[in-house]
Formats: C-alpha cells, sequence, structure tokens
C-alpha cells in the first residue's frame, strides 16, 4: 500500500516538475492566492510573447501584492505600447515601492521620450544612471534625448564616451555618426559611417547614409558611388534608388533620374514615389504624364493632400487656370481650411484678374498667419496694381 501511494505521488510530481510551464502553472493551481506564484507564471508566459496572459497574472500579482515592484515594472514593459497612461502608472507604483528601481527609471523615461517630453525624459535618466552609472542603455536613451532638446554639445560629449567604451557597438556608432552629421561634423561622422561599412560592406543603411554624407559635404561622386553600391546590394530595395534620382534631379540630371524612377516604379509605386516621379516629368517638360501620374494618385487616395497640392501647382504653371480651378475645389472638399489650397485659388483668381474674391482669400490667409510671405507679397502686388491703374485714370 505505501509503495502503491508514494509511486502514485512521484508520477504525479513528475509530471508537474515536467516542464517549466507545468511547474509555473501548478504553483498558481496549489497557491492562487500567492502573488509570488502568480509573478513567477507571468515572467514565464511574456518569455513565450504570450502576452495577455502574462498581463492577466502581473495583474493578479499586483492585485494580490500591490508593493510588488517587479510585477508593476513588467507589466507596465508590457502595456507602453499601446496604453502608455496605464503602463506610466505600473513604472511609477514600482518607484514609489522600490525608489531604487532603476529599470523601472528607465521605461517611464522611454514614455517620456515617445511623447517628447525630452527634459522630463533627462532628468529622470539622470537619477537612473546615479543609481546605475553603468546602465547602458540609460546612456544611449539620455544622450539622444539631449540631442532631441538641442543640447547638441552634451550629447556628443556623452556618446564619445560610450564609443570609447563601446568602440564595436553597432547602434553607439550609428547614432554618433548620425548627431555628427547634423551638427556639421562631417568628416568625423564619414570616418565612422566607413569603418562600419568596413565591417560589414553590404549594409543598406549605412551605405544610403555615408552616401548622403558625403553628399552634403559635397562629394557626389562619392555619394553616387555609394548609392550603387546600395543598390546593386539590395536590388529590390526602394531606398537607394530613391537617394539617387534625387540627387541626379538635384543636379539637373533629368533623363538619368527618370530612368531610376522608372525602375522604382516597379519596385516600389507608392503615392510617394510616384509624386516625385511625376515631377521629375514635368522638368522634362512630359507634363500630361506628370498630370495623370499625380491624378491617379487622388483617384486611389482622395485624402492625399500633397497629390493635391502638386497637381494644383503642375495646373498653375501649366496655366490650364480653369482644370486648376475644378482641382481647388475637389481640394477644398476633402480640406476646407488647407492654407496651401487657398493660397493657389486666390493666386489664380490674380491672374485671371478676379482681384476682389483674391484680396478676400489673401487677407484671411494673412488673419490665420501673419507671416504668410506669398500672401503678403500677392497682396501687396494687387494693391500695387490697383494703386498705378488709378493714377493712371487719374493722369489721362
Amino acid at each position: 500500500m505505501a509503495v502503491v501511494l508514494f509511486t502514485s505521488k512521484t508520477i504525479s510530481y513528475n509530471r508537474v516538475w515536467k516542464t517549466r510551464e507545468t511547474l509555473f502553472r501548478a504553483g498558481v493551481h496549489t497557491l492562487p492566492h500567492n502573488a509570488k506564484a502568480h509573478y513567477n507564471y507571468a515572467n514565464f508566459l511574456k518569455d513565450e510573447n504570450r502576452t495577455e496572459q502574462a498581463v492577466y497574472h502581473y495583474k493578479k500579482a499586483v492585485e494580490l501584492y500591490p508593493p510588488h515592484s517587479s510585477s508593476h515594472n513588467n507589466l507596465g514593459t508590457l502595456l507602453q505600447n499601446d496604453q502608455p497612461g496605464v503602463a506610466e502608472y505600473h513604472f511609477n507604483e514600482a518607484i514609489k515601492h522600490t525608489p531604487g528601481h532603476y529599470r523601472a527609471m528607465f521605461n517611464i523615461a522611454h514614455i517620456y521620450r515617445s511623447r517628447g517630453e525630452y527634459e522630463k525624459a533627462c532628468d529622470i535618466l539622470k537619477t537612473c544612471l546615479s543609481l546605475k552609472p553603468t546602465y547602458f542603455d540609460a546612456k544611449l536613451l539620455l544622450a539622444d534625448s539631449l540631442n532631441e532638446l538641442g543640447r547638441a554639445a552634451e550629447s556628443i560629449k556623452l556618446y564619445q564616451m560610450l564609443h570609447k567604451e563601446h568602440q564595436d557597438n553597432y547602434q553607439v556608432n550609428h547614432n554618433f555618426a548620425a548627431i555628427l552629421q547634423k551638427q556639421g561634423y562631417q568628416k568625423e561622422a564619414i570616418n565612422i559611417y566607413s569603418n562600419l561599412l568596413t565591417k560589414d560592406p553590404k549594409n543598406e543603411n549605412i551605405l544610403n547614409k555615408l552616401a548622403t554624407v558625403y553628399k552634403k559635404a559635397g562629394n557626389n561622386e562619392m555619394a553616387v558611388t555609394l548609392y550603387q553600391r546600395a543598390i546593386l546590394a539590395h536590388p529590390k530595395s526602394s531606398k537607394a534608388y530613391q537617394n539617387l534620382a534625387l540627387l541626379y534631379y538635384e543636379r539637373r540630371e533629368f533623363q538619368k533620374s527618370r530612368d531610376l524612377y522608372e525602375k522604382l516604379m516597379q519596385i516600389s509605386p507608392n503615392a510617394e514615389h510616384k509624386r516625385n516621379y511625376a515631377i521629375v516629368l514635368f522638368a522634362l517638360r512630359e507634363h500630361r504624364e506628370a498630370i495623370r501620374l499625380v491624378d491617379g494618385n487622388i483617384q486611389e487616395q482622395p485624402s492625399d493632400m500633397q497629390s493635391h497640392h502638386l497637381l494644383i501647382n503642375f495646373l498653375v504653371d501649366t496655366q490650364e487656370y480653369q482644370k486648376g480651378k475644378v482641382a481647388i475645389e475637389r481640394a477644398l472638399k476633402i480640406s476646407p481650411g488647407d492654407q496651401r489650397v487657398l493660397l493657389f485659388k486666390a493666386n489664380i483668381l490674380r491672374n485671371t484678374k478676379s482681384y476682389a474674391e483674391a484680396i478676400k482669400i489673401y487677407r484671411h490667409l494673412i488673419h490665420k498667419n501673419g507671416r504668410n510671405m506669398d500672401a503678403l507679397i500677392n497682396l501687396g502686388t494687387i494693391y500695387h496694381i490697383q494703386v498705378t491703374c488709378t493714377l493712371f485714370i487719374r493722369l489721362s
């Protein structure tokens, strides 16, 4: 009897200890009111990407034992993308119950940064680093947040330290080079990107970034070479095609730009690429095709205001004012207060000498934005014409 009893117990416990899941699930089943049991099971579920179940058990853990900081922190990390406000609450709870919880501080700094609250992010990251000076991710986030605040000198200084400590870290090198390039340190950015490219010669992102830096440094030939390398390495990726086509357009090599856009249309015929392709075609005086392409964008996506703007601009440039008026009214039905469309409307009215109506729109635009230079200049032009005409009539 004893042998049978203990054998059955052994078999039963063998089932429990069979896997991590069965072990943690048994803990919850045996101790349903134990916060630690729910926390352990939630950790397993999180590692298995079973997020919904993990959230349930973390919530159960903090319900059973509200001061459980680790449950609050882990629950916050699972909710921060979809429910940032709820995640922020749990991170604050983790810090409240464990004032030195540097991971919760880092996580809440991420939320602040995503909301554009860079000052608050910097403050809490500095506190975080005072508790954990070697926390790499916190240093990286602080450097980026300082840069977003416009404190480039502090950001660069911190990146110099990070670069010295982590010379082979891709993210440090990449971010540091991007900030250097933005601040005008082209030579230094080129050195870092070139070093990264030596280690990974076909890295599409680095090829494009390095080409862009060379372009801004005025070395267009090197930029072209790098964009071409990116296209050869990644023939089905649109980024290098777009960048090189734009470079050719800026150099007024419109035919080369067109050739690239024709290939791009086969790879990624999205609305942005079609708009840019249309601009190149318009520069080549293929006005009908450019207009057709942009109008097609609008037919597919009526709310695409950039295509509306471009189409109206094309029609105004070709002096097709009647078609321009139709395009303007269509755009205003989608976005009645769009200032660019209203400016186009006023310009057409001015060009067709409907001055009274044009003046009303220009005044409206200036009332909305007193620094609208186009509206101010065009309104001034109409007044000048009217005054000149009045004087001419009086003198005659």
